[in-house]
């Protein structure tokens, strides 16, 4: 059993987190997309994949890429804690932390994921593209 202590509170961690702390996750993550992408929806084509979407921004708008990055950073370091807590977090609630703490429960969180937020959400998705696939029709014969 591999524990944390976050701000005084002992957490057990789990490979298993529940699904409210995982569809909250993910919210938060397309709220994120959205915002960038609507404060600069002039300036995007509609129908460029989000990487192509997000360079284009990057190279107009340095300053708010820098920013979004801190943001995605911020999110990775407190979702990963989320998914291996099992309990939805904020970036406040590390506030009486210090630096030292917070990267310490970071990196066992990490380690006992075996990756971070962004390779859950990767996996995740293809999870469930693969389960979602239909089976190819056999040719009565």
């Amino acid at each position: 059993m591999v524990n944390v202590v976050i701000c005084g509170t002992k957490y057990e961690l789990t490979k298993e987190p529940k699904h409210g702390v995982v569809r909250k996750i993910r919210l938060k993550e397309r709220e994120v997309y959205k915002t960038i992408f609507s404060k600069f929806k002039d300036k995007i084509n509609l129908n460029d994949e989000i990487d192509v979407a997000i360079m284009k921004i990057m190279r107009e708008n340095p300053a708010e890429m820098i920013a979004y990055n801190e943001l995605q950073e911020d999110n990775n370091l407190v979702n990963t804690i989320s998914l291996a807590t099992g309990n939805l977090f904020t970036v406040d609630d590390f506030d009486e932390m210090t630096e030292v703490e917070l990267e310490e429960v970071f990196e066992t969180c990490r380690e006992f994921l075996e990756g971070d937020s962004k390779d859950f959400s990767e996996d995740s998705v293809s999870s469930i593209q693969h389960q979602t696939k239909k089976p190819a029709v056999k040719k009565k014969e």
